[in-house]
């Protein structure tokens, strides 16, 4: 949710490693609670950007354990309709550009396709609230999802301000996407234009983009040579926890010499293996395409990367944690 207690902060992260698998012996959220749907990750450059984007990847894992621990994950609260119809109302060029935007700053809907996206888009209501007009209760159930145009929307929790937040500005998904009561009341801090659209579509167009990305993430993985030995039910399990991260044409994706803590594996695109080296040995730059993956020996040994990995054109990459295979799999060690 965009800003019960601040504004979201759309985790967004990017990864990658350079120990691959064919060198040769060597290869905001709001006050409601925050989303741990696997998103595709934006990313900075240089040494400081890749560690800060596996700390985002070990983030994203440790979010969803919390979910699963307390029996939340999205994909169990979320059935998907194949005959439902989202409502339509008409809206302006400048009104779809401003709601565009808005759900583009909240992370928890950049998944969706462009056509999805429109469907929400569509499907969005729009409503004006006085100052001080309560619009969101503590306590009580959701029914919509609140983008704000214009005006100030102020958040309290128990009788104490926790924050606001003003046109941009998302609230009240997290309600609708777990069945929880709101966790902040909502309150208008001077007149609102907002844009709201119910619980209803809202779960439906979510869980849509969930089924679909699933079967395409369960799809790719059934084909790397890695999982092969796999019963379909591990196969699943394994995509649920996975990180899509997008790189562009001459990014960086990792740096020899770092350590560190996220497995990878090319998805589409392809990636060049380069400063590829242990001790005194060195090899000739390889290249890469779907299927490959790296980072294993340093999550297996703790050691610094071997090599760097630089995407040669638009790359996506599965990106996972230790742990998060592990708890999901077994030891990297077992199917290597």
């Amino acid at each position: 949710m965009g800003c019960e207690n601040s504004k979201p902060e759309g985790t967004k992260a990017s990864v990658v490693s350079t120990d691959g698998n064919d060198i040769k012996d060597n290869k905001g959220s709001s006050g409601e609670g925050g989303d741990t749907k696997p998103k595709k990750m934006a990313k900075e450059n240089g040494t400081a950007g890749i560690k800060a984007h596996e700390d985002a990847i070990l983030q994203h894992a440790n979010a969803k354990k919390k979910d699963r621990d307390r029996g939340a994950l999205r994909g169990r609260v979320i059935d998907f309709d194949e005959e439902f119809t989202p409502p339509k109302y008409p809206k302006t060029p400048t009104e779809v550009d401003f709601l565009t935007k808005a759900l583009g700053s909240n992370f928890i809907f950049s998944d969706l396709t462009e056509g999805e996206r429109s469907l929400l888009i569509d499907a969005m209501q729009k409503e004006t609230a006085d100052e001080d007009k309560v619009i969101i209760k503590q306590g009580d159930n959701g029914d919509f999802f609140y983008i704000v145009q214009e005006g100030k929307m102020n958040f309290v929790v128990d009788g104490n301000a926790v924050g606001a937040c003003g046109a941009g500005g998302s609230f009240g998904e997290l309600s609708l996407l777990y069945d929880s009561p709101r966790a902040a009341t909502c309150v208008a801090g001077e007149a609102l234009v907002l844009w709201k659209v119910d619980q209803g579509t809202f779960r439906h167009l979510l869980a849509r983009s969930n089924k679909e990305e699933a079967g395409n993430i369960t799809e790719t993985l059934s084909k790397i040579d890695l999982f092969k030995d796999l019963d379909q039910q591990t196969v699943n399990k394994f995509a649920d926890v996975l990180t899509v991260v997008s790189y562009k044409t001459g990014e960086m994706i990792v740096e020899k010499g770092q350590t560190g803590d996220v497995f990878y594996i090319v998805k589409d695109g392809q990636v060049r293996v380069h400063d590829i080296g242990l001790g005194d040995s060195s090899y000739e730059d390889e290249t890469h395409g779907a299927g490959y993956w790296f980072g294993e020996r340093a999550l297996m040994t703790g050691n610094p990367r071997a090599a760097s990995v630089t995407a040669m054109n638009e790359v996506e990459v599965f990106a996972c944690d230790r742990e998060t295979f592990e708890t999901t799999i077994g030891p990297l060690e077992t199917i290597l």
